[in-house]
């Protein structure tokens, strides 16, 4: 794909394009596609560009890489999502168990850095202070009992974990709005929801 949409209404300059996969294939040692751009930030002189990424192996781990103006200084959110993302699938399967279907949106808050070959479990024990903020999108109405007992396996399973977070009841049509938009963005991106499609919303930290 050589066209690219960007906030601004302008095309990515291909070259930069290159720059960030050759800069994410040299750190990880693993193919990539630049998704889109977002944001241009900063002066002629001191710019950066924020580019959306997802490695070709699997086209769900959507992350965040930031290119400074000088072409030269790079970051990633890579490795944090890769994390995330493991904890994502195992909240869909323990729902899934339960013939409940959800979406978690899932940020970590507060730690270091670390390289793709960390896995969630060797994560949460280095890092007992970290919060995973969690937005557990619900489809349909269920019961919070319900709710409860899956996160709180999932509590007794890795025993530091610090979830925090909403879970989020939507009507089935809100539902699948609003995960198609989902998957087509970065966890770490703020996004809200209409109240008006929203059925119930909980605090995970009162469940």
């Amino acid at each position: 794909m050589n066209i690219f949409q960007v906030i601004s209404g302008q095309l990515i300059d291909d070259e930069i394009v290159q720059i960030i996969k050759d800069k994410l294939l040299l750190k990880y040692d693993e193919e990539f596609e630049v998704y889109k751009l977002g944001r241009r930030a900063g002066t002629a002189l001191n710019d950066s560009v924020t580019a959306y990424c997802r490695s070709l192996k699997n086209k769900d781990t959507l992350f965040v890489s930031v290119l400074n103006g000088d072409k030269v200084h790079f970051s990633d959110d890579y490795c944090l999502r890769l994390i995330c993302f493991e904890l994502q699938k195992e909240l869909i399967n323990k729902f899934k168990e339960e013939k409940i279907t959800v979406y978690p949106r899932i940020n970590i808050i507060g730690c270091h850095k670390y390289d793709k070959k960390t896995k969630l479990e060797n994560f949460i024990k280095k890092e007992p202070n970290v919060n995973f903020l969690v937005d557990l999108y619900v489809k349909d109405k269920v019961l919070l009992k319900d709710v409860k007992k899956i996160i709180e396996e999932v509590k007794e399973k890795y025993k530091s974990i610090n979830l925090r977070g909403n879970v989020i009841l939507l009507d089935s049509n809100s539902y699948e709005e609003y995960i198609n938009i989902f998957k087509e963005m970065s966890d770490s991106d703020n996004y809200y929801v209409e109240s008006s499609s929203i059925i119930d919303k909980y605090r995970i930290e009162r469940i």
